[in-house]
């Protein structure tokens, strides 16, 4: 599909339309570029190609005025002083996205990780940490009912723990 093509005939409207999306046309506009023709096999949608893709190229400027010139060079000064803002800020963030990196453990079969150690229990990690010492599921939940203060509703947290352990290979 090239510029130079000046109409497109589509035996479809819906493939038609789809031409113009992609070109970018809004869907207010096909109408001014599908003419809609009958024959003896039946319907013919005509694409006018050639005035979708002018119609879609922003006109260009002939000339720029000098004030305009010299207001471009200011902006471009003041740009290397962003340019370093931006360069330093990048190298930050890579350092903290490289510590962050070392901290998280290997992920699992889905990429799912189990949380890095912290001085904070969550019922979570306490589950977690009681699954592979080898608790019951009775043990687990009694730990975590009284410690964390859940309600029978969360009584399948040990069970899927379990399960979460077994899918990443930490138990059998």
């Amino acid at each position: 599909m090239t510029q130079n093509e000046e109409v497109k005939v589509y035996t479809r409207r819906d493939s038609a339309t789809a031409f113009l999306k992609k070109l970018g046309v809004p869907t207010t506009a096909y109408n001014q570029f599908i003419t809609k023709h009958t024959d003896d096999d039946g319907d013919l949608f005509e694409v006018d190609a050639a005035g979708a893709y002018k119609y879609c190229t922003p006109a260009k400027a002939t000339s720029v005025s000098k004030r305009a010139e010299a207001s471009q060079v200011e902006r471009r000064a003041g740009m290397s002083d962003l340019v370093e803002a931006q360069k330093s800020t990048a190298q930050a963030l890579k350092e903290t996205a490289e510590t962050l990196a070392s901290l998280k453990q290997k992920p699992g079969k889905k990429g799912h990780t189990f949380p890095r150690a912290t001085s904070e229990r969550t019922v979570s990690s306490v589950a977690r940490a009681l699954v592979i010492e080898g608790k019951s599921n009775d043990e687990i939940w009694k730990v975590l009912k009284q410690e964390f203060k859940l309600d029978p509703s969360k009584k399948h947290y040990p069970a899927w723990y379990r399960s979460e352990a077994k899918r990443k290979g930490l138990i059998k």
